[in-house]
């Protein structure tokens, strides 16, 4: 009988982040022609650090990407503060590892949606999970883009057997403005600890596939609003001060 095929590593993951945060660049300095400022940082409490890349554009110059930033980081600490462990279950002095990439982009033109997004993994012990999220903040919402965002993130959880629903869900539960009884944007998906389980079948690579999917996608669920059906729509003064 076969032993079952290892899952990813450390050193897997990481590489597939750094490698996810680089195709998410690439297609926001081609789409944008402007180009990031890098920032390369250690984790002062235990090892590791990340790469964090800037955008800041001047938009009396016609800059596209007014602020954004993507950010990767992957790192290690020698144990998890007291209350996370006690929360997490996880016993006190565990080695923990943490990596992922996480995104926010706000163009400079109110008719192209603010977007966000991040994609981790987290270890500690024999304890391990993936988690992430990505949703759209339009301030002008036309219908048809925002269904076209939803059937990309349907696309990517149906390719995994993954419930695209479920996720929707959380995402719109997380966003929920309790005080203007109203959700934060469109929503998108929401979703944390997804580990091998009874109730989640799916072994740490089909998991990690997922998550390397979903990060991928970021650029073709994007794309539409960085092309003309966007970004070329005029705006007053009065849309920059709602935006």
């Amino acid at each position: 009988m076969e032993s079952p095929r290892p899952g990813p590593s450390v050193a897997d993951i990481e590489l597939g982040f750094r490698r996810i945060q680089d195709h998410i660049c690439n297609f926001l300095q081609g789409r944008s022609g402007e180009r990031y400022r890098e920032d390369v940082w250690g984790y002062a409490k235990g090892t590791g650090g990340g790469v964090t890349r800037v955008w800041e554009g001047d938009v009396a110059a016609g800059a596209v990407l007014e602020k954004g930033g993507v950010n990767f980081s992957g790192i290690n600490g020698p144990s998890l503060p007291q209350s996370a462990a006690t929360l997490f279950k996880i016993d006190p002095g565990t080695p923990f590892h943490a990596t992922g990439v996480s995104l926010v982009i706000h163009p400079a033109n109110p008719n192209v949606p603010t977007i966000h997004m991040n994609i981790r993994y987290f270890l500690a012990g024999e304890k391990w999970w993936f988690g992430g999220g990505i949703d759209l903040t339009p301030y002008y919402i036309t219908k048809t883009a925002a269904a076209r965002f939803h059937r990309g993130l349907k696309d990517v959880c149906d390719r995994h057997a993954l419930d695209y629903a479920a996720f929707k869900a959380k995402c719109d539960e997380y966003f929920y403005l309790p005080h203007r009884g109203e959700m934060r944007g469109v929503g998108g998906l929401f979703f944390d600890h997804l580990h091998t389980s009874e109730t989640l079948p799916r072994s740490k690579e089909q998991l990690w596939e997922f998550v390397q999917d979903l990060g991928y996608a970021f650029t073709e669920l994007y794309k539409p609003f960085l092309g003309p059906e966007h970004l070329a729509l005029p705006f007053a003064p009065a849309q920059r001060e709602y935006q």
